[in-house]
């Protein structure tokens, strides 16, 4: 597992366990809107990447990411490790940023992570997809809240901080994603993620 990513979410799981309360709802100010969840291809990196082999474009929501269902949670919640790996691939962190909670500080966190590293030149190369193993829970904890476990698999990165950077080598691991959705209208966004 991404030692970096670790790092980042265990500080925001520390600082939303001292911010948040239960009481907490998810903000659809900065949730997009059901006429704006289909970002286009213009969405454009932060830098230019140092891989050698070509990036995906940024992942579009499927349609049944809409409504507050559990079929929706689990769709949403494959849609928004997609984004992240599409962050972590390329320092653009809008789409990370647009689907998550304004509350969610591990979302925030890891966004300012990797378009810091990205600003200055930094880059993460290899197997930056995150593979999904198994959805191994998915409920609705009250009609505007669902959470969702998924066993994954990460493969070999390098990351550099910077172009002068000494390469980090992460070997690739499986871990468990706790992750917990909330309502914003007709759709989920993401309110906390964990890496178990």
């Amino acid at each position: 597992m991404n030692r970096t990513l670790a790092a980042c979410l265990a500080l925001a799981t520390v600082a939303a366990l001292t911010a948040c309360d239960e009481k907490s709802t998810a903000s659809q100010s900065q949730s997009p809107t059901a006429g704006t969840s289909s970002p286009t291809a213009t969405v454009t990196p932060t830098s230019t990447p140092s891989v050698s082999s070509t990036i995906a474009p940024p992942p579009v929501p499927p349609a049944a990411t809409q409504g507050l269902t559990v079929t929706a949670a689990e769709s949403f919640a494959r849609f928004y490790l997609e984004a992240s790996d599409y962050l972590v691939a390329t320092g653009d962190a809008k789409l990370v940023r647009l689907w998550a909670d304004k509350s969610c500080i591990a979302c925030r966190n890891f966004a300012n992570q990797y378009e810091a590293m990205y600003r200055v030149g930094g880059s993460v190369t290899g197997d930056t997809r995150t593979k999904v193993l198994q959805v191994t829970q998915v409920r609705l904890i009250r009609k505007d809240t669902a959470a969702v476990l998924i066993r994954a698999r990460e493969g070999r990165q390098i990351e550099r901080g910077s172009p002068s950077a000494s390469p980090t080598t992460y070997a690739g691991d499986t871990f468990t994603w706790d992750l917990t959705l909330a309502a914003a209208g007709n759709h989920w966004v993401m309110f906390e993620m964990e890496i178990k």
